[in-house]
């Protein structure tokens, strides 16, 4: 079974994780070498294709893990 995320549930879930860090967008973008312009659109479901670097650095940051879900057939789409 498969679930999808949106954009916007992954940039939520960032945004809620940082409100309870108590960091500001510029703290954090400072902190993991980006832009507050970056991190606000990452938040507001803006980016598509957001490059898989930042979203692990932003689980690093926060301390959270990144979980891939590949599907069974994986040889296949080889």
């Amino acid at each position: 079974m498969s679930y999808q995320v949106s954009y916007l549930d992954v940039g939520v879930a960032f945004k809620k994780i940082r409100h309870k860090k108590n960091l500001t967008i510029e703290q954090l973008a400072l902190d993991i070498g980006t832009t507050s312009h970056i991190i606000r659109r990452m938040e507001k479901g803006l980016i598509r294709g957001v490059p898989l670097g930042k979203v692990f650095d932003l689980c690093t940051f926060y301390e959270i893990k990144m979980v891939f879900n590949f599907p069974d057939n994986i040889q296949d789409l080889i």
